[in-house]
């Protein structure tokens, strides 16, 4: 949550509730407030970038606990290579190719989007 939150207490319980429903219908019943509120409160500036804050900060967390489990991960595609069956190390192999491919051709497309970054910056 924001340092200096200009929100009511209602509209940060909305928040947490439509982080955790399926739906905002859903998240308007748990809060108990009418839809119509909801969509009046999503029109302010600062209610949406509370929001955002909160969702981005849910999805960096998810995302750090993704970083730690793919080292496990690694380690158990690395292991399938040995493995007895065939097809298993056929796929493992396979797995960790198009893996190494696709982090190049990432990194090629972050070093061509910086030139072209440095290139706009230079005008």
């Amino acid at each position: 949550m924001s340092k200096e939150s200009k929100l009511t207490n209602r509209q940060l319980l909305m928040i947490l509730n439509i982080l955790s429903s399926a739906s905002v219908e859903e998240a308007c019943k748990k809060a108990r407030i009418s839809r119509a509120t909801y969509y009046l409160w999503a029109k302010d500036e600062a209610f949406t970038n509370e929001l955002k804050c909160q969702r981005d900060a849910i999805l960096n967390d998810s995302l750090n606990q993704l970083k730690s489990a793919s080292t496990k991960a690694v380690f158990e595609l690395i292991k399938l290579m040995d493995s007895e069956r065939e097809t298993v190390r056929h796929s493992a192999c396979k797995d960790v190719i198009e893996y190494v491919l696709k982090v190049k051709e990432i990194e090629g497309i972050e070093e061509r989007l910086e030139k072209l970054e440095k290139a706009i910056n230079n005008r």
